[in-house]
């Protein structure tokens, strides 16, 4: 028996030192050709430098071999050394064999640096030399599949399945297709690409890709069903939540929605969206005090999370607690550099019902620098002036209002009648 065997058989019985006294005895005694079955074999069992070692020995035998230098090249890229692999790739001879193989690892390793250009120049030089190999087609539809270049992506990828391939390094064609096909918009053919993919392995990622597709072509009942079908595959998979309860919510099946967000909660209580879309449901459903405590754990988990803020804002407006919208917007305006102006907009309305009126004006006119050309905004705003008796602040106002909203009898009548008072 060949030491190569016997070394390989002293690696399965977890007998490291026994193996590497072989490996000494497999390069003395064994031939070549055994030298390089070894190889390849401690190479898929993962033993990088007892690997490299034969290939540098059939090296000296066989210099400027392609497929020993591509070998050690892809030992060199697994080590993350690029410099030794790139100088064992520029001795692979354009006329090699194994020269095709050696661009692919040079697209590889250009890809890994960000140089993408020279990336699609060495994959389409593989494709020139050898134009019906799937492997390069492959390369080609990934390449183009990582820059968003999906019409490209899914024409090669197309090119592996019509070669009779459905799977490559553990991808599978229809999954890929599917992606590009979603990224560009065009769900219907995704759904049955991820349809495909699922029949040929169920996955997790291809059963959230394919829920989501259903969800952004507005096919609720479908999403909802693949959603589910996740969960009971995978309760754990905690990104489905989030889209189950809008689905759900859109098919305005309201208490199952909120019952979702309770169970994503559970599993991660550090999702802000889950408790966003919470707090929003709870709204629909009448409960403030729920809302009110998922809004609040939303900024907690993210104080710089506006429209969780602007929501429970209303909601404080609408309770007329007055004293927590302010308390609500100054805490905003202390943990954020820039607020929305709406905050500012909430704050003035709060102090102008608690009677504090030189707050309220800063307020306003603090909002009005975003809010000039609001109608609502200019309405609220004149009534404020009007109230505090500045009849010309307040005519300039609904002035303005009116060239937006010029059918307001109410804001025509007081128009009138301050017009008659000046």
């Amino acid at each position: 028996m060949a030491y190569g065997l016997k070394m390989i058989e002293a690696l399965h019985n977890e007998d490291l030192e026994g193996a590497h006294a072989l490996l000494d005895q497999a390069i003395e005694n064994d031939s070549d050709e055994e030298h390089f079955d070894l190889a390849e074999q401690l190479l898929q069992l993962g033993f990088l430098d007892e690997a490299e070692a034969l290939y540098g020995t059939l090296l000296i035998n066989y210099p400027g071999e392609g497929e020993l230098l591509v070998a050690l090249a892809e030992i060199s890229v697994d080590r993350d050394d690029e410099d030794t692999a790139l100088a064992y790739l520029e001795q692979v001879h354009p006329e090699d064999e194994n020269y095709p193989r050696a661009l692919l690892v040079l697209a590889d390793l250009y890809q890994s640096q960000g140089l993408f250009e020279v990336t699609e120049q060495k994959l389409q030089e593989a494709k020139d030399m050898l134009p019906e190999e799937p492997i390069i087609d492959f390369a080609l539809a990934e390449h183009y599949n990582q820059m968003g270049r999906f019409s490209n992506a899914i024409n090669h990828y197309n090119a592996v399945s019509e070669a009779g391939i459905d799977e490559i390094s553990g991808v599978l064609m229809h999954q890929r297709l599917a992606e590009c096909y979603s990224s560009g918009g065009a769900f219907e053919e995704a759904i049955r690409h991820y349809e495909e993919a699922l029949e040929q392995r169920a996955n997790t990622d291809t059963l959230f890709g394919l829920a989501f597709t259903a969800y952004q072509a507005h096919k609720m009942v479908r999403a909802i069903e693949a959603f589910n079908q996740l969960k009971e595959l995978d309760p754990n998979y905690t990104s489905l939540y989030p889209y189950l309860a809008k689905a759900y919510e859109h098919e305005n099946r309201l208490v199952e929605a909120f019952t979702v967000i309770k169970e994503g909660t559970v599993l991660d209580n550090f999702n802000k969206e889950l408790y966003y879309e919470g707090g929003k449901l709870a709204l629909k459903l009448d409960d403030e005090k729920a809302a009110e405590k998922y809004l609040r754990e939303t900024l907690v988990l993210d104080p710089h999370f506006m429209e969780a803020a602007l929501t429970l804002n209303k909601l404080f407006l609408k309770q007329e607690d007055y004293p927590a919208v302010i308390d609500l917007s100054g805490w905003m305006e202390q943990e954020n550099e820039e607020i929305d102006p709406q905050l500012d907009w909430d704050m003035a309305l709060a102090h102008k019902e608690l009677e504090e009126y030189d707050k309220a004006g800063k307020a306003f006119e603090k909002a009005l620098t975003r809010y000039q050309d609001n109608p609502l905004f200019l309405k609220d705003y004149g009534y404020f002036m009007r109230e505090e008796g500045n009849v010309k602040r307040a005519l300039e106002l609904w002035n303005k209002y009116l060239g937006y909203e010029p059918e307001d009898d109410e804001i025509i009548q007081e128009v009138s009648y301050l017009n008659e008072r000046e």
